[in-house]
């Protein structure tokens, strides 16, 4: 019998689909205009939590109503968010750098 020679595990380097509130503080919200403003209902979830739903969908490639299977749920049961939320917010980001 021939012995394989053990390979080490190789470290890629990959994009980031999660950050944690305090890596978005400090290297997104900086270039991103995250206005709560005083129209309109406030957000249900944190600007990081959207952000992190926009990489997911950016980095996989899948269609933005696959994501709805994707989204947390809350104590409920119910998801904290809608894909459509999702969306328009990458669409208010993307408006907002041009």
């Amino acid at each position: 019998m021939l012995r394989r020679k053990q390979q080490k595990p190789r470290k890629y380097k990959t994009i980031p689909t999660h950050l944690t509130e305090s890596e978005f503080d400090k290297f997104v919200l900086s270039h991103l205009s995250y206005n709560t403003g005083h129209r309109g209902p406030k957000p249900r979830i944190p600007a990081y939590k959207t952000f992190n739903y926009i990489l997911y969908v950016l980095h996989s490639g899948c269609q933005w109503k696959l994501l709805q299977a994707c989204i947390d749920k809350d104590v409920n049961g119910q998801a904290e968010t809608h894909d459509t939320n999702v969306f328009r917010q990458f669409q208010r980001w993307c408006q907002r750098v041009r």
